[in-house]
């Protein structure tokens, strides 16, 4: 069947997503409930089983509430669905799959109280396999049931229909006893077309009622008990031999048993025989195949079958648990088996159905296929083109390949549950091929060349459903509570995950984290990120938050870092691009943006962005950042220390240039020499940042590999800056500060010509912008001059005409609408002031060594005092 299976669902052909989202949330719940195991240790298979048998239960009972099969597909004397709602196929496979791996799964009344965990302790007791694939065949195929409805319709005197004796086989292999029982008892043989006499009419009910008798003793009737391979049934099967043998003689064929060749080819005709015999012979007949349809011949079976799946289920169902092969059972047995030696011998064995029930019961279905397929003419009944027909075919067959593959066609979230509990109780194996239906890209996707040469149904099956269902926008779980049909489920109105609703996006990535190959689960996580539209910081708070939550930790940081990407080239938000990159664990490209920040505030002499620019994120970061950092840690410890590293040297920027331009109040009343306490605030941030950006060239060696918050390039501005301090009349710059400054001084002049010629270019920038024309916009001044810089020294290594296009917006058009907006800049002093163009950066620093000089000569006098 699987290359049958493979014909219908060709190699690199696609599946589509037809389930509801009904179906999609609901499975997902049964699954996430039933094979989690964060709260349960799985010590050995036993307990796996027991928790797949478990969920599988649920599924079940869910699949046949959303998906009920109407009966008149059900009676169809073909093996067919509801093509409307292809989810019946699919729920009709994986039940029939279900009751042959998990007996005890499928129930007409199943406990919902007992959940998984209880149930590792305790696992269900398994139900008999015979029982289960009976309740299959009257919940989905009952070809014969017009046939039995005109008998039943008779009221009474059923014998009087034509087909009686059809109705009467076809209730009987389907193990339904009571039915025929009640055509028996009521059959009236007296109203019979056959005008029987009456002696005959006397054998007729002596046949009957002893064919009563043995079924009322039948263990299903008695006790309940369909273990047809058991003890109970060995027994009985022993009352149906000497029954069979009873009616046998009541038509008067036992005598042959003693008769030679000779005597039996001189017996009459049949025509003779039938009325000389004591019962008619048709009904003698059918009586004796009714025993050998429950002693398990197949011969019998065959002859009383619909179609091709009711002979191979019937043939497993009567089966008596012996290791004959099936066709030794398709030949007339007159003689009980366990009298012979042969059968005594096996009686004081062991039986593999003894022992391993289910896989004993799955290797009868295969067998019993087998025979069918090439032995009988019931094979014509098979259509291959169907793919329900295939599927049902390679259940028989437990090619998981081929059932997988089929039922994706029908259901995608049911195709994948199958795989996930047959990985759970450890009977999905995995494929020796090349897996059906996957392309060179689905190859890939899965490492399938690159990894291993068996890959995972359950992780091709879970890859599929994944990329399907990530299409799909939103999975409403409303939908749920508007079923009519399911209003009243107690479990329904119990659930508190039906409300919810879920995107495609984090659904599938749910699915992605249960694959068993991580390389296959880091590349199929990666595709559907790749793919999703990363517009908000709410959505993209919510991937990481999924990411974070299902161990998707590269990808977590790969979506970070694509939207802080974003926010920086768009400059819609400096604060957000910072935090995401800090997410993303990218030090480099947090530096990047922090240092460009840094460098427009120095070229401009003013913070950037201005204080009523500032996004949301960036001004909780600046007025709170222990708070803002705290918060980051608690979701990432890593991204944390990031940020509260690289965040301080922009902060202490933006500290010096508030300082000095903040409003007189808010360093105090009149008693307060505000220009004092302004200019040592001031300092105190200016005198850090320097010390800061010298890191990187301490003793005039340039050292790369130092880590520096302030970038060094900014050190001859940050220098120009402070000649502010020099020369005040009350002064302000600390002995240490003075000599911080000498050294700085000092490093610089040493530099290699190299580090010196980028310190120069922003230097320029700097008086650039204090030159431009002053009709001209703060965002013009400043794009001129970084413009100007970026020119000046193709070894600038901290912005570029591309990040300077980027991060700089264009003004706005009105006020509000923008980051950026027209205020002049209100500088309380200027260090450019007085300083030309054609003003070099030797000339400044010979000036601020001088005055710094000065300055700390005049820290030993107030010191020391005058000499």
């Amino acid at each position: 069947m699987l290359s049958y299976a493979r014909g219908i669902v060709p190699s690199g052909s696609g599946v589509t997503l037809n389930d509801s989202d009904a179906l999609i949330l609901r499975t997902e719940q049964k699954i996430i409930e039933g094979l989690s195991t964060r709260d349960v240790e799985i010590i050995d298979l036993v307990q796996a089983q027991s928790m797949a048998s478990s969920t599988a239960g649920d599924l079940l009972q869910l699949w046949n509430e959303l998906n009920p099969l109407h009966e008149k597909f059900v009676h169809s004397e073909n093996l067919v669905s509801d093509r409307s709602n292809p989810a019946t196929a699919a729920t009709m496979i994986a039940t029939l799959l279900f009751s042959i791996y998990h007996p005890s799964a499928w129930s007409q009344k199943q406990d919902r109280s007992t959940r998984n965990h209880q149930a590792l302790a305790l696992p269900k007791p398994s139900r008999p396999v015979p029982e289960v694939l009976l309740q299959w065949l009257a919940a989905f195929h009952e070809p014969g049931y017009d046939i039995v409805s005109s008998v039943e319709e008779a009221g009474g005197q059923y014998c009087r229909v034509e087909e009686f004796w059809d109705g009467v086989m076809t209730s009987l292999i389907r193990g339904n006893f009571a039915r025929v029982m009640t055509f028996l008892k009521d059959a009236d043989f007296g109203e019979s077309a056959e005008e029987y006499t009456n002696p005959q009419l006397d054998y007729i009910n002596e046949g009957v009622e002893l064919m009563l008798q043995l079924i009322e003793s039948c263990p299903a009737l008695t006790s309940g008990d369909w273990d047809i391979k058991g003890p109970a049934w060995a027994i009985f099967r022993r009352k149906v031999i000497k029954a069979r043998q009873e009616f046998r003689k009541l038509l008067g064929a036992d005598r042959g048993d003693d008769m030679g060749q000779s005597q039996l080819s001189f017996s009459l005709s049949v025509a003779s025989r039938q009325a000389e015999s004591r019962l008619p012979q048709d009904i003698s007949e059918t009586l004796i195949d009714m025993c050998n349809i429950m002693l398990g011949h197949t011969d019998t079976i065959l002859n009383s079958s619909f179609d091709w799946v009711e002979a191979v289920l019937a043939m497993t169902i009567w089966w008596d648990g012996e290791d004959e092969p099936v066709e030794e059972l398709g030949k007339s047995m007159r003689q009980s088996r366990a009298g012979s030696p042969r059968a005594q011998k096996r009686a004081r064995q062991s039986r593999a159905v003894d022992v391993t029930p289910t896989l004993a019961y799955r290797q009868r279905l295969a067998e019993s296929l087998d025979y069918v397929v090439n032995e009988t003419e019931l094979a014509d009944s098979i259509d291959y083109n169907d793919p329900l027909q295939v599927a049902v075919g390679c259940v028989f067959e437990s090619q998981m390949e081929g059932v997988v593959s089929l039922v994706q066609t029908f259901s995608l979230s049911i195709a994948t549950s199958i795989t996930e509990v047959g990985a759970m109780a450890g009977w999905l194996s995995e494929s020796s091929l090349r897996p059906n239906g996957l392309d060179e890209n689905d190859l890939m996707v899965l490492s399938y060349a690159n990894h291993s040469p068996n890959i995972h149904l359950k992780d091709m099956a879970i890859a599929t459903y994944a990329r399907q269902v990530s299409s799909r926008e939103l999975i409403k779980g409303t939908e749920l509570s508007n079923s009519t049909e399911l209003s009243n489920s107690t479990e329904l109105s119990n659930s508190t995950e039906l409300s919810n609703s879920t995107e495609g996006w984090d659904f599938a990535l749910g699915l992605i984290a249960r694959m068993d190959d991580p390389v296959a689960m880091s590349e199929n996580a990666a595709m559907i990120l790749d793919n999703l539209s990363l517009t908000t910081g709410g959505r993209v708070d919510k991937v990481l938050q999924t990411c974070t939550e299902l161990g998707l930790t590269d990808q977590a940081a790969n979506i970070a870092e694509r939207y802080a990407e974003h926010l920086a080239e768009s400059g819609a938000s400096y604060g957000d691009s910072l935090f995401y990159y800090s997410r993303a664990h990218k030090s480099d490209n947090l530096k990047r943006v922090l240092h460009a920040l840094i460098t427009f505030s120095v070229v401009q002499s003013a913070a950037y962005p201005p204080k009523n620019a500032l996004d949301a994120t960036l001004a909780d970061l600046l007025r709170s950042p222990l708070k803002a950092i705290r918060a980051l840690r608690a979701t990432d410890f890593e991204a944390g220390q990031y940020l509260a590293l690289y965040l301080s040297g922009y902060a202490t920027i933006r500290n010096f240039y508030e300082a000095r331009d903040a409003p007189d109040e808010e360093f105090g009343d009149g008693d307060v020499d505000i220009e004092v306490a302004r200019r040592k605030k001031a300092a105190t941030a200016l005198v850090a940042a320097i010390n800061s950006a010298v890191d990187s060239i301490r003793g005039g060696i340039y050292n790369p590999a130092a880590e520096h918050i302030v970038p060094v390039e900014n050190l001859l501005v940050l220098l120009g800056e402070a000649l502010a301090f020099i020369s005040l009349p009350k002064q302000v710059l600390t002995f240490a500060d003075l000599t911080t400054l000498l050294k700085a001084v000092e490093d610089l002049e040493t530099v290699p010509s190299n580090i010196y010629e980028r310190c120069e270019a922003s230097f320029r920038a700097a008086l650039k912008n204090s030159q431009a024309s002053g009709t001209s916009s703060p965002y013009e001044t400043l794009k001129q001059s970084i413009s100007n810089l970026t020119t000046a020294s193709s070894q600038f290594s901290i912005i570029d005409k591309d990040m300077l296009n980027s991060m700089v917006l264009e003004p706005p058009s009105n006020e509000g609408s923008g980051v950026l907006v027209h205020v002049p800049i209100q500088r309380k002093w200027d260090w450019r002031k007085g300083l030309t163009e054609h003003s070099t950066s030797r000339e400044v620093l010979k000036i601020l060594r001088l005055g710094l000089a000065r300055e700390l000569a005049r820290s030993w006098v107030d010191v020391m005092g005058p000499l």
